[in-house]
Formats: structure tokens, C-alpha cells, sequence
């Protein structure tokens, strides 16, 4: 009889127990893993999906309190007069404005039929000048002549006018073309300051009455709300940080107390007594 070999350790033996307990490990690690890589390192991604919970369900009542609110006040007898005052204020200088806008087109299209001619020109100078400058003493007459002809145009436009942008034609030299250039873009700048002189009063009303909006009104209006709904329904999350590499400084303090900057002022009571996302005791800070 042959001699029975001895039995292998690694062949011989099954490994199925030994499988089955390093795969059950492994699953382990990778549950692990994964739990602690989205919650146990990131506790930052659970504190801003509540924050956008309550705060979205915060503004959503606010926003009629505060629509309320600015009813009372823009039925007031005190806005209602500045809005009277506005509004006619407003009346008196409209057809003055629009004459103004009327103006200002005018000056816009006759620079937009001029630009293209007079830049051509001017380039087309510029290189005979410069042509002119790197030529022998000799060559020059010539080049100069064929220059103060090419200046001496005559260059046919027909140009929008003031006061109804009738087109006119005319002849003109290029030294008219620059002037007249030049000349467009300082009336244009002249008709702006007047129109701004003339709309300051109405400006400087319209705040007064806004101001006086934004003063009575404790907290924001109800479109300032509604833009942080909106913000909120399309807020990421992702680490929040300032940083200030000047002074060497990163602040990701806002990741976690994600109301800390809010423009709406949150209580701990609005948040359901969270005070993480409380708004900073002091904003100017």
C-alpha cells in the first residue's frame, strides 16, 4: 500500500466559518464606515436639514403677520400723504421726463450712426500719421497730401436730429465727425444731469415714504420673508466658513448655527427652544 500523505493544513480543512465571519466583519466595517462619514463626522449636514426645517416653517408664518402689518401702515394718514404727495409730485414732472427719455435716444442713435464712419476714419488717420512720422523728409509731402484729401471728405452720413430723430443728410470733413462726436456724448451727459436734477425731488420723496415704511415696521416685509423662503428652499448643505486669510482667521461657526446671520430675527422660542439657531446677540459684531 502506497503511503497516506499527510493531510494539508491550508486545502484540506474548510474555510466556509472563517468566510463567512470575515465577510460579516466586513460588512460591519463598511456600515461603520459610511455612518460615521455622513452622521458621526458630519453632525454639521443634521443641524442645517432642522434649521431649514423650522425656519422654513418659521417665515411661513411670519410672512402673513408681517403682510399684516404693512397694511396698517400704508393705510396710515401719515404714508397716505406722502404717497399723495409722491404721486403728484411725480405727475408734474412726467412729461418733462419723457420728453427727456425722448432726447436722450435721439443723442443715442445719432452716436450709434456716427460711431462706426468716425472710428473707421480715426484708425484709418492714425495710420497715415504714424506712416507719415517713419518716413524720409522726402516721401512726406506726398503722404500728407494724400491724408488732407482722405480729411477733406467728404464723409455722407444721414443722422438722426433733435428734437423728433428726423434723419438729415449732410457732407461733413473728418475734423466734423470728431467734433460732432464729440459733441453728442456731451449733450447726451447734459440731458442725464438735467433729467437727474429734475427726478431728484421725486427720488428723494420715494425714500422718505419708504423709509417711513421700513421704520414703523418691526421685523422685514412680507417679499423680504418670502425671498428667505425661497432661499432656504434652495439652501445646499455644505460647510459654511468665512475666511479672512489676512488676518489667518476661517469661521466655520455658521455650519452648525446656521441662523447666527439670518436677516429675520430667531429666537430659541421660534426654534423650538434650539438655541444653536438663535440669531447673534449682536449683528454689528
Amino acid at each position: 500500500m502506497p503511503d497516506t500523505p499527510e493531510k494539508d493544513p491550508v486545502t484540506t480543512p474548510s474555510l466556509a466559518a472563517l468566510m463567512v465571519i470575515s465577510s460579516v466583519l466586513l460588512m460591519l466595517t463598511l456600515v461603520w464606515a459610511l455612518y460615521n462619514e455622513f452622521f458621526g463626522l458630519r453632525p454639521w449636514k443634521s443641524y442645517q436639514r432642522e434649521f431649514d426645517r423650522r425656519y422654513h416653517s418659521f417665515l411661513l408664518k411670519q410672512i402673513p403677520q408681517q403682510r399684516a402689518a404693512e397694511k396698517a401702515i400704508l393705510e396710515s394718514a401719515e404714508y397716505q400723504q406722502l404717497d399723495q404727495q409722491l404721486n403728484s409730485l411725480e405727475a408734474q414732472v412726467k412729461d418733462q421726463s419723457e420728453e427727456a427719455d425722448k432726447q436722450i435716444a435721439v443723442l443715442d442713435a445719432r452716436f450709434s450712426a456716427l460711431t462706426e464712419t468716425f472710428t473707421t476714419a480715426r484708425a484709418y488717420v492714425a495710420t497715415q500719421v504714424y506712416q507719415i512720422e517713419h518716413t524720409a523728409s522726402d516721401g512726406q509731402p506726398s503722404l500728407q497730401n494724400r491724408l488732407a484729401k482722405y480729411e477733406a471728405g467728404p464723409f455722407e452720413l444721414a443722422l438722426p436730429s433733435l428734437p423728433d430723430g428726423r434723419r438729415v443728410k449732410g457732407s461733413y470733413t473728418f475734423q466734423q465727425l470728431q467734433e460732432e462726436f464729440n459733441r453728442v456724448q456731451l449733450d447726451k451727459a447734459k440731458m442725464l444731469e438735467e433729467k437727474s436734477a429734475l427726478l431728484r425731488p421725486v427720488s428723494e420723496l420715494r425714500k422718505k415714504r419708504d423709509a417711513y415704511l421700513t421704520d414703523h415696521l418691526n421685523g422685514l416685509t412680507a417679499e423680504q420673508l418670502r425671498g428667505l423662503l425661497k432661499k432656504v428652499e434652495d439652501s445646499p448643505v455644505e460647510i459654511r466658513q468665512i475666511n479672512n486669510p489676512d488676518a489667518g482667521v476661517v469661521d466655520r461657526c455658521e455650519s452648525c448655527h446656521a441662523g447666527i446671520l439670518e436677516p429675520a430675527v430667531i429666537t430659541a422660542k421660534d426654534m423650538g427652544g434650539k438655541k444653536v439657531f438663535v440669531s447673534h446677540p449682536d449683528p454689528a459684531c
